[in-house]
């Protein structure tokens, strides 16, 4: 996997001002974290728990955030007696189609790109958005990949009825937490197919990654983004 991070970087290399670094962090899983000379303290919003981490200046005031896991999956080593060839090639074709490969061993991949704004000396930064893709495998519903976005304030909707009858006395279940929903970045709903996505090979991992930055820092640049 060091491999992976090595083209991640090359791939990336265009995207920032200075040499970019990944730090490997031991574990149960491998987790790779960016870095650099320029860092500053900022709160991660993660499924509502506010973590403490160490950003990257990017360009002008946005600083950047990524983590790559990779957790291995457990394959089964020995098979019952019954089965044959071909039951054993579908077991791994099911393996080869929604996991990363890497010497011989297989890895759910979780990426998360995190945006943040602010000045070097602040920590409570402010986070705009976040790109994701959670390879796992019972996952039916969230799209993958996915952007989650941090407005400054929830959407409220008013469920009144057309007599003007308030079905939701609750005020709180008026409000919409956009944190929480999953936007997904790949539907391919014009052709009819999937919003969830499997990272099944580096090729995939390293374009997705690459391209996902280049398209941020693209409108970044484009957008006026207030303070």
């Amino acid at each position: 996997m060091n491999r992976i991070i090595e083209d991640i970087k090359s791939a990336c290399t265009d995207l920032f001002s200075e040499k970019l670094v990944f730090i490997s962090l031991s574990g149960l899983e491998r987790s790779f974290i960016i870095s650099g000379s320029y860092v500053s303290p900022a709160l991660n919003n993660h499924n509502g728990t506010y973590e403490p981490i160490n950003v990257i200046k990017w360009f002008k005031d946005f600083w950047i955030y990524i983590e790559i896991n990779f957790k291995q999956v457990p394959v089964e080593s020995k098979f019952p007696a019954r089965f044959d060839k071909s039951d054993k090639d579908a077991y791994f074709e099911i393996f080869n189609k929604n996991y990363l490969k890497i010497n011989k061993e297989y890895y759910n991949v979780i990426i998360s790109i995190s945006v943040f704004q602010g000045d070097y000396q602040k920590e409570e930064k402010k986070q705009l958005f976040r790109a994701e893709w959670d390879n796992y495998e019972d996952n039916k519903f969230h799209p993958q990949p996915h952007w989650h976005f941090y407005p400054d304030e929830n959407t409220t909707f008013d469920f009144e009825t057309d007599d003007g009858i308030d079905f939701l006395e609750d005020e709180t279940k008026k409000e919409i937490d956009i944190k929480r929903i999953h936007f997904a970045m790949n539907g391919e709903w014009a052709q009819n197919g999937e919003h969830i996505h499997k990272i099944n090979s580096s090729k995939v991992l390293v374009n997705w990654l690459s391209g996902a930055l280049k398209h941020i820092k693209e409108q970044l640049k484009d957008s006026k983004i207030k303070n």
